[in-house]
């Protein structure tokens, strides 16, 4: 069975996620999705020596390597930072909208359109029960676990994701919805220009598109496997 570990987006977990990957877990595919908070420290490469290494111990335990490491918008700078301090145990690192290609845009400006894609979900009814989990789940975030919170924004909005992966040496899927209202499209050909080595793959949705129909994930991992 091949193994897929996840790191999820600002303010979410496995709340939300669980639900989000059912259709990959059907698939056949062995799902970990790190619920692993962030901690405030002096630097980001800090933040980042911590998460990463706290999150290889949780990977250690119970999961073969090597394995798919995805990660979604804010989870991408993460997954990026592990694949570079773990590059053994990345068999293809798969970026899913991630954040970091938006320059010094401030987290006012993100917060603003993330809660008008949700407002828009709500109003959809085949798109509500997924936009309430994961209100719920960002709800949960902020008001349990504050410091990560506010460590998410701060990864989100100060760290380069063009610096982290143009250190890689793993193969590089790059997955975006064609209309992410959060980070847009253009910036998905700017990170293929980054690492022209790498597949991308646009998908229909926005940028909750995982939360929707993870479904389009499968070919994606199908086609990364055939690699491996």
């Amino acid at each position: 069975m091949h193994t897929i570990v996840v790191i999820p987006g600002w303010g979410m977990g496995s709340l939300s996620y669980q639900h989000a990957m059912r259709s990959v877990r059907q698939a056949g595919y062995d799902v970990l999705i790190s619920d692993i908070k962030l901690r405030t420290q002096a630097t980001n490469e800090l933040i980042l020596d911590d998460y990463c290494a706290r999150l290889h111990e949780a990977v250690s335990e119970t999961h073969e390597k090597p394995f798919v490491l995805m990660g979604y918008s804010l989870g991408g700078a993460l997954a990026a930072a592990y694949a570079k301090r773990y590059p053994e145990e990345v068999a293809c690192l798969l970026l899913g909208d991630p954040a970091g290609m938006q320059g010094q845009e401030s987290a006012r400006a993100i917060a603003r359109r993330i809660i008008g894609m949700w407002v828009k979900s709500f109003v959809q009814p085949k798109s509500s029960l997924a936009a309430l989990r994961m209100l719920a789940d960002g709800l949960k975030h902020v008001l349990f676990y504050p410091d990560h919170t506010r460590t998410s924004t701060r990864i989100a909005t100060q760290v380069s994701l063009v610096g982290l992966v143009q250190q890689l040496s793993c193969p590089i899927s790059i997955v975006w919805a064609e209309n992410d209202e959060i980070f847009s499209k253009h910036l998905a050909l700017e990170l293929k220009k980054v690492v022209p080595a790498s597949t991308l793959h646009l998908v229909k949705g926005r940028h909750d598109w995982i939360h929707q129909t993870s479904s389009q994930l499968i070919p994606i991992l199908a086609d990364i496997h055939a690699d491996y």
